[in-house]
């Protein structure tokens, strides 16, 4: 014979047994409304045997009106004992999470972590002046250094949890890089990133930080690099990858053993073919002209335009025309001569005033070889023009929008253009901003600062997202700060 199922309709807990054996169903099992056990099974000879073996004697001389005010009674008593247990639970996670808001606090305003104590104490005195019969309620809230320390860590790994899965919705991205030294001369690397997804939005956030006791070699650079790519994005393919932004460091730049060209190497030999640019950040490229100003191969491209315009009778007459037509700010181009070296800002002046009206005449009247993917970006281009919906849009709304509003499947190139151009960093901006994050924090008063700790402190002071605390909160038990 078979044995029986426990969710056979036998097992099944009977409202009758409430009256009869004061037994309630409380998740699945019964449970004894006086001593509150609870049984296995709902049996109906399990619930009986413990009613009139521990019971019975008792309880026995309650019948009809009596025995159904007990059961109201004992009822109402297992759910305010109930409702009791659920205030004090729910009193602990809002006391962790009130300790996890003002760790994330402290760590944004780039405070210390003893300032929790400080905290706590004014919240105490705050407390006894204007609620001091709830004044209990606000010494529950941890705030201890060590407390704070380890809520700082939590929110920084929720957060790179986060941003690991926003990552995996990148259609491609950059990483802006650049390197400097804290108050212990240990070298930081800081890496940020910048993604677009399928619908052209963006984000932009910190990678992470790498520190560097040793050389600071371009290999170095490039090794911290990956790894803090596979630590934090391991979702995020490389293919994906589309440019680069540092500053001008040697070791950053170098032709063959900078970074870059370290990592673009790394990306040939794992059979990654994707276009990549590289930016050298705007920030530092007036001081790189200020070291050395060599213009021979600026000067080279203008004078073979200008002699192309200038030098047949016809073509020259033609630009005129052409400048007349289209309202440009000159009329003709200047002639540079080596002799006159002073007339070299005049002609850079005029011929950049000039620009797009060259590029236009010159393009117009030089046949080109079309590849495969400007026939299909022409295509297009001719497409978008008679697109009378899109052109509102482009007219009406912001550049990103419009491009947003591209259907990937009818402007495919145009798509993808769009977004290898909007994923780019114009500027390490975001690393300069991050080195003063982290001067503020590693101080002198505070050079023992670990770098979890500062890579967890940096995140939350410069991260756009925002940490779930109440997920934070759901694992973590209440512990009280001491005095």
């Amino acid at each position: 014979m078979s044995k029986r199922k426990v969710n056979e309709p036998l097992r099944l807990f009977n409202d009758s047994w409430t009256y009869d054996y004061l037994f309630v169903q409380q998740q699945e099992k019964p449970l004894c409304l006086i001593c509150r056990k609870s049984v296995s099974i709902s049996k109906q000879f399990s619930i009986k045997r413990h009613y009139q073996t521990v019971h019975e004697e008792k309880y026995v001389k309650y019948v009809g009106k009596s025995r159904e005010d007990l059961v109201k009674k004992l009822k109402s008593s297992l759910s305010a004992q109930q409702n009791t247990f659920i205030k004090v639970v729910d009193r602990s996670k809002k006391s962790v999470i009130a300790s996890y808001i003002i760790a994330e606090k402290i760590a944004r305003s780039a405070r210390p972590f003893t300032d929790g104590e400080f905290v706590r104490d004014c919240i105490q005195e705050v407390a006894k002046v204007m609620l001091p019969d709830k004044e209990r309620l606000f010494e529950d809230i941890s705030l201890s250094r060590n407390t704070i320390a380890r809520r700082i860590e939590d929110i920084g790994e929720d957060l790179t949890a986060q941003l690991s899965s926003k990552t995996g919705e990148f259609q491609c991205f950059s990483i802006a890089f650049d390197e400097s030294t804290d108050m212990t001369d240990t070298a930081q690397i800081l890496v940020f990133i910048r993604g677009v997804t399928k619908n052209l939005s963006i984000h932009e956030d910190l990678l992470g930080l790498v520190s560097l006791r040793g050389t600071t070699r371009g290999l170095d650079v490039k090794e911290g690099v990956l790894q803090l790519l596979h630590n934090k994005v391991p979702c995020l393919p490389l293919s994906k990858l589309v440019g680069f932004t540092t500053d001008g460091a040697p070791s950053m730049t170098g032709k063959v053993n900078g970074a870059v060209a370290l990592l673009k190497q790394h990306l040939r030999e794992s059979n990654f073919e994707q276009d990549i640019l590289t930016v050298h950040c705007f920030i530092h490229q007036e001081a790189l002209c200020a070291k050395s100003l060599k213009m021979t191969h600026v000067m080279e491209v203008i004078v073979k335009c200008v002699n192309e315009i200038r030098a047949k009778g016809l073509k020259h007459r033609q630009f005129q025309s052409f400048l007349e037509e289209v309202n440009a700010q000159y009329k003709d181009l200047i002639y540079h001569s080596e002799v006159r070296w002073l007339s070299r800002g005049k002609v850079l002046e005029r011929f950049v005033a000039l620009l797009e009206e060259i590029r236009i005449f010159l393009r117009e009247r030089r046949p080109t070889l079309l590849t495969e993917n400007d026939a299909k970006l022409q295509l297009e281009l001719l497409d978008l023009k008679s697109n009378e919906l899109l052109k509102d849009v482009y007219q009406e709304q912001s550049l990103l929008r419009f491009y947003s509003r591209l259907e990937e499947e009818t402007y495919p190139v145009l798509s993808k253009n769009a977004r290898f151009w909007i994923t780019q960093f114009g500027s390490t901006y975001r690393c300069e901003q991050g080195f003063s994050v982290m001067k503020l924090n590693k101080s002198k008063i505070r050079s023992q600062l670990t770098d979890g700790h500062l890579d967890a402190v940096m995140r939350i002071a410069t991260t756009p997202l925002k940490a779930n605390l109440s997920r934070l909160a759901e694992d973590k038990r209440l512990q009280r700060s001491s005095f």
